[in-house]
């Protein structure tokens, strides 16, 4: 390496040091390792419901321990503000044991000692937590399948990073938008928060353009919603179609945190595929 370049690498390396904090405050912590092992974790959708095409949507959980885990709780959350739980879902786990229900909510529906509450036809979001919230770590994903389709959903750890809120204020944008001939999407929210929020959504087109009128939806305090943003926007297939479509999602006022999710699926085989947010800002 010539002298020149060399000086130059030493320079710059010795400037990021002086810059870069020796210990990082909490916050940056929190939004810089959004995706790492956590004591809770969000899966924001599962479902045991009969599908339109014929069969049965169901979704598998697989835990997967990183450190030896006491115990496992998880709550369901349905809409609403409506919730089941906590749970205790497995004891005594060891670091490297993975943990798979293949039907989530059915194992649930066992558990749950209201015999009156059926789990069967419902959808909503897990809450998923160990004993230790600090000490005890685990990573988690949910497997949504109905015959030889399905889609893979990863559990998120509870971080600003993975939620849109006003305060404070982090818009989402989600992506990858169909409704056409061959595909519809779909959007999901949990509101993870004791407190409600009011969320304003603006769907645009490839070009920019936007598309029907900007809806609003409150989401009370753990709820869980899902809807067809095209639809409430007033735009529905087979009046109208559209690729590429990306949805804005802004935060109005409240103090809850909803955790956003998409999904787009065949309009001949059902086939679903998962779409994850990003932060605006």
């Amino acid at each position: 390496m010539r002298k020149g370049k060399s000086s130059f690498l030493l320079i710059l390396l010795l400037l990021v040091t002086s810059l870069w904090p020796q210990s990082k405050p909490p916050n940056q912590i929190r939004l810089q390792y959004y995706n790492s092992p956590s004591g809770v974790l969000i899966l924001p959708e599962c479902i045991w419901a009969p599908a339109g095409g014929g069969g049965t949507w169901m979704t598998e959980l697989q835990i997967a321990a990183i450190t030896d885990v006491s115990a496992i709780y998880v709550a369901f959350c349905y809409g609403g503000g409506n919730y089941r739980g906590p749970f205790t879902l497995a004891s005594n786990v060891s670091s490297g044991e993975v943990k798979i229900w293949p039907n989530i909510l059915e194992a649930l529906d066992n558990i749950d000692p209201d015999n009156t509450f059926s789990y069967y036809g419902r959808v909503g979001a897990l809450w998923i937590a160990t004993e230790d919230l600090i000490q005890e770590k685990i990573l988690a994903l949910g497997k949504t399948n109905n015959g030889p389709y399905g889609k893979i959903v990863p559990a998120l750890a509870d971080i600003d990073a993975n939620f849109c809120s006003n305060e404070p204020f982090r818009p989402m944008i989600i992506g990858g938008l169909v409704n056409n001939n061959a595909y519809r999407s779909s959007v999901g929210g949990f509101n993870m928060s004791s407190s409600p929020i009011e969320i304003t959504f603006e769907l645009y087109d490839a070009s920019g353009a936007m598309i029907g009128s900007p809806f609003t939806e409150t989401f009370a305090a753990f709820d869980f919603k899902a809807f067809n943003p095209f639809n409430r926007a007033g735009v529905p297939y087979p009046n109208n179609s559209y690729d590429a479509a990306y949805l804005v999602i802004l935060p109005e006022s409240g103090l809850g945190r909803v955790m956003f999710f998409g999904a787009t699926a065949s309009n001949t085989t059902n086939d679903p595929a998962t779409i994850l947010p990003f932060q605006l800002r």
